[in-house]
């Protein structure tokens, strides 16, 4: 009853992952070393910790004007939405985007205060570490 905290949480997913549609209910979960995003058809794509570059939560309005150029926002019966931007670096060494969002997002949820302190460590960690 009173087990371990399990280190998920589900958003929806925006854009970024490109075999998952728009819109789309997502399990986000991760252990020491990775991240995995599961749709609800089962599908996954997992991130390596430490391609993370960065991970921000901002309001709609915020993320509409640094990413679309402009500040449009949905609503939906005066609720707002919140995005998850997660940057990392590909194989490849591209920076790239994943984003989700929540309508009226909890400021208290555990588990995602959990993730973002997890790969955040991360990220700095292995910031120190690159060679230029």
């Amino acid at each position: 009853m009173f087990g371990k905290k399990k280190d998920e949480f589900k958003m929806i997913h925006f854009e970024g992952v490109s075999t998952f549609p728009a819109d789309t209910e997502t399990k986000v979960s991760w252990d020491a070393s990775s991240i995995t995003f599961e749709n609800k058809n089962k599908a996954t794509a997992t991130l390596q910790g430490n391609q993370i570059q960065s991970i921000d939560f901002m309001t709609e309005k915020m993320f509409m004007a640094k990413y679309k150029g402009n500040d449009s926002r949905m609503k939906i019966m005066g609720q707002k939405r919140y995005f998850l931007e997660i940057i990392y670096r590909s194989n490849s060494g591209e920076e790239k985007l994943i984003s989700l969002y929540q309508w009226v997002m909890s400021v208290d949820n555990g588990a995602i205060k959990r993730f973002r302190k997890q790969f955040l460590n991360a990220a700095a960690a292995s910031a120190g570490n690159i060679e230029l």
